[in-house]
């Protein structure tokens, strides 16, 4: 899966490199003709025309990889709420209800603005930033880096403050919650060992093992959930190397 991947970015980014060079060629030779006419207008007009020709089959490519990627994050949120009722379930089993349920909530609530945020703001933005680019191109009189810049800016910190504040509320809700699933598990352990004579130590260490069984199925679960993210994110990433890869020889 990840070499056919790999392939198919390359194929279809070689296929928009031939596009883009045929492009500029043909120009090329025009721009010969064009030297021959002796017009400031025509000569405005033959690069405002080639610079869009060019710019707008670069963004009907692009385009489609950062449509991917906004994909490849909708299914990442799908691959991770369904592995969350698995989890949450080995988790409580194991001793930990607190945490089971705090996480479930805070997983499900941040995955939903996470998607939210992706479909209603990343991808307009992103269509706009394209868009000023591309005016930007068209001719050198229009300043745009500025803004530009300034939405890249904007993007990349928005999108890092939101990664980070929802990786540190599920670091402190773990920790919270983490303490208090070990006092309630040491209790019920003492429990059975003090309430139930004779036995109470065996069913103690019988407990051990059977939550020690379930969290071996809940790192197997969770080692599931990260290959497959990673297979759902790969793709994306190499489409993005390919893509640079091509803008950049061309």
């Amino acid at each position: 899966f990840l070499t056919g991947g790999l392939l198919e970015a390359f194929k279809g980014t070689l296929k928009d490199f031939a596009i883009v060079i045929s492009i500029t060629l043909i120009f090329a030779v025009l721009s010969t003709l064009r030297s021959s006419l002796d017009s400031k207008f025509l000569t405005s007009a033959f690069s405002i025309a080639a610079t869009v020709c060019i710019a707008l089959t670069l963004f009907s490519s692009v385009r489609e990889g950062y449509v991917q990627a906004v994909d490849a994050v909708q299914d990442m949120s799908f691959i991770t709420k369904g592995t969350l009722p698995v989890m949450a379930a080995a988790m409580a089993s194991s001793g930990a209800p607190t945490s089971a349920t705090a996480l479930s909530a805070a997983l499900m609530i941040g995955l939903d603005v996470v998607s939210e945020l992706n479909r209603s703001v990343l991808l307009p933005v992103l269509n706009l930033y394209t868009a000023l680019c591309i005016a930007g191109s068209i001719n050198s009189n229009i300043r745009m880096s500025g803004i530009i810049k300034l939405i890249k800016n904007v993007m990349i910190w928005g999108m890092t403050l939101v990664s980070t504040l929802f990786a540190g509320v599920l670091s402190m809700q773990k920790l919270i919650t983490a303490s208090s699933d070990t006092l309630a598990g040491r209790s019920a352990k003492f429990a059975f060992a003090s309430a139930v004579p004779i036995v109470g130590s065996t069913l103690r260490d019988a407990m051990d093992t059977v939550f020690s069984c379930i969290g071996t199925i809940k790192n197997t679960v969770g080692v599931f959930a990260v290959i497959a993210i990673l297979m759902t994110v790969l793709p994306s990433i190499f489409k993005a190397a390919a893509y640079y890869l091509m803008l950049s020889v061309s």
